[in-house]
């Protein structure tokens, strides 16, 4: 899941919580397979990431670069192997009004 996501003039930062379905022998979540893409296509692609593993899944937060035009909203897109999934996101900057 998205938890939070910030957003300033030069960057996006967006945590997540992975919660693994198996906790034995399970793989660890590479959140540089997180990207963004904004409505008009725009992929963006993360610049760093940081996570805290435990038993039941990690927790952790990846960065990207602002797109090139104005977006309000994205999607978080998580697609690797077999696995796809994606949520729409907010990007309104702090202050306004959201």
């Amino acid at each position: 899941t998205a938890d939070d996501v910030y957003v300033t003039s030069k960057t996006i930062l967006v945590t997540y919580t992975y919660r693994a379905k198996q906790t034995r022998n399970s793989w660890s979540f590479p959140g540089t397979s997180l990207r963004l893409v904004t409505s008009d296509g725009e992929q963006l692609i993360g610049r760093t990431s940081g996570s805290n593993g435990t038993s039941w899944g990690s927790r952790g937060y990846v960065t990207y670069d602002m797109p090139d035009r104005p977006a309000d909203r994205a999607k978080l897109v998580y697609d690797i192997y077999d696995r796809y999934g994606e949520i729409e996101i907010p990007l309104a900057k702090a202050g306004d009004g959201t």
